[in-house]
């Protein structure tokens, strides 16, 4: 795990975004990876895809390439969700935004909800996502 964290701090020094986020996707699934340090990852993953303006090499990263990233950090989160606090899921939900997974990332942001009624920023994704898929 140490050798992922070293190789996403050398990427990051050297403005290689694209190979610091793979080297978190890597730290996140390397043994011993704890359930926070996935949760920030998953954190960090979010904000440099929706900051106003993306780093170099992250706009134009493929499509499915990105989808990948966003799942495989995910499937870690999602493998321990009974685990998971508001704010993890407040970071999850977004991962499924990211892959248009609206109905995924509502569950995730109501999950929240249940283990923290005022959780804002689960109160915010449950608000906007509830907007956007239909009702059936």
């Amino acid at each position: 795990a140490s050798a992922w964290k070293r190789l996403a701090d050398l990427c990051k020094e050297t403005d290689d975004a694209v190979g610091e986020m793979h080297a978190l996707v890597s730290l996140c699934e390397a043994p011993g990876a704890t359930l926070s340090l996935v949760s920030e990852i998953a954190r960090a993953l979010h904000r440099r895809f929706s900051a106003d303006e993306v780093a170099p090499g992250l706009k134009d990263l493929d499509p499915e390439e990105k989808a990948r990233m966003f799942n495989r950090v995910g499937a870690v989160l999602e493998a321990n969700l009974d685990g998971l606090s508001a704010t993890d899921c407040s970071r999850l939900a977004p991962l499924h935004i990211h892959t248009a997974s609206f109905k995924k990332a509502l569950e995730v942001a109501e999950r929240g909800l249940k283990l923290r009624p005022d959780h804002a920023e689960c109160l915010r994704l449950a608000a906007i996502l509830s907007q956007r898929i239909p009702q059936v």
